[in-house]
């Protein structure tokens, strides 16, 4: 399912990397102990309590309420990438190596699922419970229709890696789904047509991909570095599906790397 909004945002940019805030939103956020000086990856929050977060050296961490605590939930020593829920009971990781971890108990217990690759897996997204799509390295993308029963791995359209996947539902609940990557690489699954790329205007490294919900998979944003105005880290943005992509004019107050964009 898509990455809730509510808290999602505000536990992955203080427990995962660097941010984007604007001034007035500052004073809303609080910092969190996550338990672990180990690098974390990524996060996907359920809804207001039910969360997991992802990093290297094996750690999966989970909450139950809203971030206030986190319980080591790791069995399985990899670099994990990034984590979603498909459903409420059912979450995925995915990591170096082609490794695919999957819970059917809200993330408490892991066994491993087939991916058929070696690549490294950088992001995964379910827009159902049926429909998810995974992305890494050399261009690797692998889609399930099942509800992850089997992973297909799509014939590449890039040999850059891909960092980051989102998505979304049009007309007639048919799916849209982006994937971006090193090179300035966006490509586009649309149920009628599989795959394809497009084209973002740079050739810089695009670290993250959002689909704005509510806006029929029309309006999506890229966050990347070297890509605004001033040579930093900046946005993209569609309002038509990605037939066209424009800069983003609102500054970003940052010297680091951005490496995700939730709204």
């Amino acid at each position: 399912m898509p990455k809730n909004q509510i808290k999602a945002l505000l536990v992955f940019t203080l427990l995962v990397g660097a941010s984007w805030v604007l001034p007035a939103q500052a004073a809303d956020w609080v910092a969190q102990t996550s338990g672990t000086t180990t690098t974390l990856n990524s996060i996907d929050m359920y809804d207001t309590g039910l969360g997991l977060a992802v990093g290297d050296s094996g750690v999966i961490l989970k909450t139950t309420n809203g971030g206030q605590t986190w319980t080591s939930k790791g069995s399985v020593v990899n670099n994990w990438h990034d984590v979603d829920f498909s459903t409420s009971s059912i979450a995925w990781v995915v990591g170096d190596g082609g490794k695919i971890m999957k819970s059917t108990d809200g993330g408490n217990t892991w066994s491993s699922v087939t991916s058929g690759v070696t690549a490294a897996l950088r992001s995964i997204e379910f827009l159902s419970p049926e429909t998810g799509f995974i992305v890494g390295s050399s261009g690797t993308i692998l889609n399930t229709f099942d509800s992850g029963a089997t992973w297909t791995q799509q014939a590449p359209l890039t040999t850059q890696t891909l960092f980051g996947v989102s998505g979304g539902t049009y007309f007639m609940s048919m799916k849209r789904a982006w994937a971006v990557g090193s090179g300035g690489v966006i490509l586009r699954f649309d149920t009628l047509g599989g795959w394809k790329t497009q084209s973002s205007g740079t050739i810089n490294t695009l670290q993250d991909v959002y689909v704005k919900p509510g806006t029929g998979s029309y309006e999506v944003w890229v966050a990347g570095n070297g890509i605004s105005s001033n040579g930093g880290p900046g946005f993209l943005k569609t309002v038509d599906a990605g037939a066209t992509w424009s800069i983003v004019s609102q500054s970003v107050s940052t010297t680091g790397a951005i490496s995700s964009v939730k709204m």
